[in-house]
């Protein structure tokens, strides 16, 4: 199976993983840690001034009950517009991937080399309304590159094989890493 992932798609997923997270025991715990701690300040305020603690306490859930909707639901209204920056900035997003898959794990090609992972090697998955959304995280750890002349990210970035993500501007054409095709 042959695909581009464009924004729309993209916009779908990361919606579909704010929802998902929103209907997590763990964000329903991180609010309500939030929500003890603002009562804390709360009763604390009011000791230290002198008034009912139980008001300001009042005061301050009233305040979380209207910042974590509020906080959320502009996450949910802004994500397009983030998304649709994001793949005009990346030139991998506008390039066809083809996808295979079977019971030992799925592998995906493009014009910058292939990849083939195991299903053990993901961290997580679920189904949404727009697909699959996998989840695999990847790290270039300092002490993997310490001390070896020549290695690391900064490096290549000034050779054209890596971008700063910070960096302003369009995404360069295919590196020349990329023309000479995957490593082996």
């Amino acid at each position: 199976m042959t695909y581009v992932l464009d924004a729309d798609a993209q916009i779908a997923a990361a919606r579909a993983n704010l929802w998902r997270y929103l209907r997590s025991r763990r964000a329903w715990i991180r609010m309500g840690i939030g929500l003890l701690v603002m009562l804390a300040i709360g009763a604390v305020l009011g000791v230290a001034i002198g008034e009912d603690p139980l008001w300001w306490m009042l005061v301050f859930a009233a305040e979380m009950a209207v910042l974590f909707p509020l906080i959320y639901g502009l996450l949910y209204l802004f994500l397009p517009r983030r998304i649709r920056r994001l793949v005009a900035q990346s030139a991998i997003w506008r390039r066809p991937v083809e996808v295979t898959w079977s019971t030992a794990g799925m592998s995906a090609r493009s014009p910058h080399g292939e990849t083939e992972l195991a299903w053990t090697d993901y961290h997580g998955w679920y189904a949404a309304r727009s697909g699959f959304c996998y989840h695999l995280y990847s790290l270039l750890q300092r002490p993997a590159i310490s001390g070896r002349p020549g290695l690391g990210p900064r490096r290549w970035a000034g050779t054209g094989a890596a971008r700063d993500p910070r960096s302003i501007g369009p995404a360069p054409a295919l590196s020349r890493f990329a023309r000479a095709g995957p490593a082996r």
